[in-house]
């Protein structure tokens, strides 16, 4: 994709909020930037970002609707423990009708 000036300005600005987010680092000489913004806008939770994303889809003509920037219940989701990445699968509070567990130090506490 050849990038016009709108299109820079917009992966300049996701640049900024994926770093500010921890989602990840935007190089814009990566050949795969675009495929790096969807994957990481799906990512976000911010909306702003998300319709940065779209904004970004349309101008490279890639055939991408709002809705497919938004995760899915029960997806699974990524955090980093100690360095290490974890897949931890989302659950809904609705679904556990419970309290949340206190933990500390990996003991849990009442």
């Amino acid at each position: 994709m050849v990038y016009t000036k709108e299109a820079i300005d917009l992966l300049q600005l996701l640049r900024r909020r994926f770093r500010d987010e921890d989602i990840g680092l935007l190089h814009l000489n990566d050949p795969e930037a675009l495929e790096h913004v969807i994957v990481w806008a799906q990512r976000s939770s911010s909306g702003e970002t998300k319709d940065l994303a779209f904004k970004l889809a349309q101008i490279a003509n890639m055939p991408l609707s709002r809705c497919d920037l938004e995760r899915a219940p029960g997806e699974i989701n990524r955090r980093l423990y100690r360095g290490q990445e974890i897949l931890v699968e989302r659950k809904s509070r609705e679904e556990n009708n419970e309290r949340p567990v206190r933990m500390y130090r990996g003991q849990v506490v009442a």
